[in-house]
C-alpha cells in the first residue's frame, strides 16, 4: 500500500509511506513511472519526501515467493503547467485537452495523421509529461518539443499502444521547449484521436539575455529632434533608448515611460547644433541585452 499525506494538490511537499502485509518482504519502487523490481528499482528504508507531481510505482519482493502486484500511485501538486495555457490541434477543440478538467476532452477528425501542440509562452525546463487517452486513443504516435513552433524534435516515441491507456513518460534528462506536441500517426480505433488530459510538467526555464539590437540608425529632422531606428530583435519585448553627449560619455536611458515596443524612437527637446551619441538595448523576460553599437547625430541650426 502506498500512503501519501497530506492529500493536498496545493501542498509545497508530501510525505510516501509504503506497507507491506507480508512479514520479510522488501519494498522495491520507482518514481519515474517505471516498472520497479529488486534489478531495476530503488529499495525502499522508509517514509520520503517528494515536492513534485510524481508517479510513484512499488512492488514487495520476498524469496521463495511469488512477486506481489505493481501499486501505482500518482502524487499530485499543482505543477502542471499545461494547464489553462494555449493549445491547437489539426482539428477539434485543443483546449480541452488541457483545461484541467477531467470529464471534457479533445477529440479530432478521424483520419491519420492528428496532432495537438501545447503553447506554454515561454521556454520551460520538462521532466515529464503524462497524457490520459480516451478509449479512442492513438496506436502509433511521437512526442515532439520545439522552441519555435515550427522546427521539431521527437523525444517520445510510442508503438502498438492498447487502448485506452495513459501515457507517463518521466524524462531521463530534463529538455527546454516552449511547445509541445502530441502527433499521432495511426489510430487505435475507428474513431478520431481524444484525449482527456495533455498534462506537461517543470519549471519556468532560466531564460538568455536577448541579442543587442543591430543597424541602428540616425535621421536628423529638426534643431531639436533626431529619430532613431534599427532592425527588429525576434522575440523581445521592448528596447530602451540611452543618450550621451559625448561617445565615452555616461549614457542615460532616456524612454522612462516605459519599454518602446516599435522599432523607431523620435528624441525631442534637443539643442540645436548640438552633437548627442546613442545605444539601444533589447528587453526580453525582465533581461536586457548588452548595448547596440554607438551611433552619432547633430542637430540643426535654427
Amino acid at each position: 500500500m502506498i500512503i501519501i499525506e497530506p492529500d493536498d494538490v496545493n501542498a509545497t511537499e508530501k510525505l510516501v509511506t509504503i506497507t507491506s502485509d507480508t512479514d520479510g518482504a522488501e519494498i522495491w519502487y520507482t518514481t519515474d513511472g517505471t516498472e520497479p523490481s529488486p534489478a531495476d528499482g530503488i529499495k525502499y528504508t522508509g517514509p520520503f519526501t517528494v515536492t513534485c507531481t510524481t508517479t510513484i510505482k512499488a512492488m514487495a519482493y520476498k524469496p521463495g515467493m511469488n512477486n506481489s502486484n505493481v501499486a501505482s500511485v500518482l502524487v499530485q501538486f499543482n505543477d502542471n503547467v499545461a494547464k489553462g495555457k494555449t493549445a491547437t490541434a489539426s482539428s477539434g477543440d485543443a483546449y480541452a485537452a488541457i483545461d484541467g478538467n477531467s470529464g471534457s476532452r479533445w477529440e479530432s477528425e478521424h483520419s491519420d495523421p492528428q496532432w495537438i501542440i501545447v503553447d506554454l509562452g515561454a521556454d520551460y525546463s520538462i521532466r515529464k509529461i503524462r497524457i490520459v487517452w480516451e478509449t479512442a486513443c492513438a496506436k502509433d504516435y511521437t512526442i515532439d518539443i520545439s522552441e519555435d513552433g515550427d522546427n521539431w524534435t521527437t523525444i517520445i516515441t510510442k508503438t502498438d499502444m492498447p487502448s485506452p491507456h495513459t501515457m507517463d513518460e518521466t524524462l531521463k534528462e530534463q529538455v527546454t521547449a516552449r511547445y509541445v506536441r502530441m502527433y499521432g500517426t495511426k489510430r487505435a480505433t475507428g474513431w478520431g484521436y481524444s484525449i482527456f488530459e495533455f498534462e506537461i510538467y517543470g519549471t519556468l526555464a532560466d531564460s538568455p539575455s536577448p541579442l543587442s539590437p543591430t543597424a541602428l540608425a540616425v535621421t536628423v529632422t529638426s534643431s531639436d529632434a533626431i529619430t532613431l531606428s534599427w532592425d527588429d530583435v525576434k522575440g523581445a519585448d521592448g528596447y530602451n533608448v540611452y543618450q550621451s553627449v559625448s561617445p565615452d560619455g555616461i549614457f542615460t536611458k532616456i524612454n522612462e515611460g516605459g519599454l518602446i515596443t516599435e522599432t523607431s524612437f523620435t528624441v525631442t527637446g534637443l539643442e540645436p547644433d548640438t552633437d548627442y551619441y546613442y545605444r539601444v538595448t533589447a528587453v526580453k523576460d525582465r533581461k536586457e541585452s548588452e548595448y547596440s553599437e554607438t551611433v552619432h547625430g547633430r542637430t540643426l541650426l535654427e
